[in-house]
């Protein structure tokens, strides 16, 4: 039984190894095709924003390759004709290790008040599949005010296979699900937040968030922090300085690891 366990994982990290990629004829929308360029250190936030407004509302997904995509101000679900949008848009990378959307160092856009790198939409609930999936978010240092990603989903909504990260000192929030009301029902699994000052936030009593295998490390604040929200989590890891969650609200934990370190 212990062998083929162990050949079932190594299957599984080599698959993780290979890159998620879609047909020609898929329907799905390549950043490349709207002038977005990997690993060249140039500014692709204009060309990935025209690639999520090229169909509002259209369920379509906005792939992003292998590779490091900078980005130097915030990127938006479109509205679409008279606000019917922030909705049925998925944002999918190659692999959680292999697309990373990266904030340059000292950014002014993420320096004077607080603002995500990535913005899905606002109340009321009709932000129905919205998804993030298989990338990681980087914000590099001297950036105080960014928020990795204000997510948004109703009913059918997913942040699957997904990094936070930010440079020591710099980072307001990993996730931000707590920047507006009506957010949910809705998946986060598989994600890990490194840095920050907290690494989750929710807030708010509808419509309730379930969350699965969570990794939050290197807060200076708070792990995870809930205020009002219905919260389920299942194979949550913490391990802080800080307190690993804060709640004021129903908040159902089970199979959790939160690991103390020191100078709490």
């Amino acid at each position: 039984m212990m062998k083929m366990l162990l050949s079932l994982l190594l299957v599984s990290a080599l698959a993780a190894q290979q890159p998620i990629t879609f047909p020609k004829d898929g329907g799905v929308l390549d950043v490349r095709e709207f002038g977005a360029k990997a690993n060249d250190e140039a500014d692709d936030t204009v060309a990935i924003q025209k690639a999520l407004d090229a169909f509002p509302n259209g369920n379509r997904i906005v792939y992003l390759p292998e590779g490091t995509w900078v980005v130097t101000d915030m990127l938006r679900w479109p509205k679409g004709e008279g606000g019917n949008g922030e909705k049925r848009t998925i944002l999918q990378g190659a692999g959680m290790a292999l697309t990373k959307i990266v904030v340059p160092p000292s950014t002014p856009s993420f320096g004077e008040k607080p603002k995500a790198v990535l913005w899905t939409g606002v109340k009321p609930a009709q932000r129905f599949r919205n998804a993030v999936r298989d990338l990681t978010i980087e914000i590099g240092a001297g950036n105080p005010q960014a928020i990795g990603m204000q997510f948004n989903a109703s009913n059918q909504g997913t942040i699957r296979n997904v990094t936070l990260r930010a440079a020591k000192d710099s980072g307001l929030i990993g996730l931000d699900l707590a920047h507006r009301d009506m957010n949910g029902p809705l998946l986060v699994r598989n994600c890990e937040v490194v840095g920050f000052e907290r690494g989750i936030s929710t807030a708010r009593a509808v419509n309730g968030q379930t969350f699965e295998q969570i990794t939050l490390r290197g807060q200076t604040r708070c792990g995870f922090t809930n205020e009002g929200q219905a919260i389920s989590v299942r194979g949550l890891l913490s391990e802080n300085a800080t307190p690993a969650i804060q709640t004021y609200g129903l908040f159902c934990l089970v199979e959790a690891q939160l690991r103390g370190l020191a100078g709490a």
